[in-house]
């Protein structure tokens, strides 16, 4: 197919044709922008409305961190409450069931709570435990003096351990 316009015209056509295409082109990409913007609004809502819900429970975890830390506080106040009040000392009564004690005990560990006191150590003969079991037990400081049936029966190799219950 031959072509009959002459090459001015054809030029002029040309140029036309790539005028429509470029906007065409640019049209597109406009209406495309506005949508892509358009789109993004629901999303800039949604940000600012979680941002201001976000404010709003920011609050809350600082009255929960406050109201944890009361709990913790009075939980702490409530167990110090029986050594505030006792009347005699927790030393006190360590060392009178440590001067107790008989030839071949060693004492090696001391753990104290509220009004309960666990001495750990080792005994040379398993009659030293019960004896110094006999003599906490016969003290009116302790309410209750517990040694394992393993201690007293010596089966674990001379280790023991008296848990006392009194008002210390």
């Amino acid at each position: 197919m031959a072509n009959v316009l002459p090459p001015e015209i054809k030029k002029l056509s040309d140029r036309t044709l790539r005028a429509r295409l470029v906007l065409l082109l640019g049209t597109t990409l406009l209406l495309g922008a506005l949508v892509a913007a358009l789109s993004l609004i629901p999303a800039f809502v949604s940000v600012q409305f979680a941002s201001s819900s976000l404010d709003e429970q920011a609050a809350t975890p600082r009255e929960m961190n406050d109201q944890v830390t009361a709990a913790r506080f009075q939980a702490l106040t409530i167990g110090l409450v029986p050594l505030a009040t006792a009347t005699s000392s927790p030393s006190g009564a360590l060392a009178h069931a440590l001067s107790l004690r008989p030839s071949g005990i060693s004492v090696t560990n001391v753990s104290f709570t509220a009004g309960k006191m666990v001495l750990q150590g080792i005994a040379l003969r398993r009659e030293s435990v019960q004896e110094y079991r006999a003599a906490l037990d016969a003290d009116p400081r302790y309410t209750q003096v517990t040694v394992p049936v393993a201690a007293l029966a010596g089966t674990q190799d001379g280790k023991f351990s008296v848990t006392l219950t009194g008002t210390f």
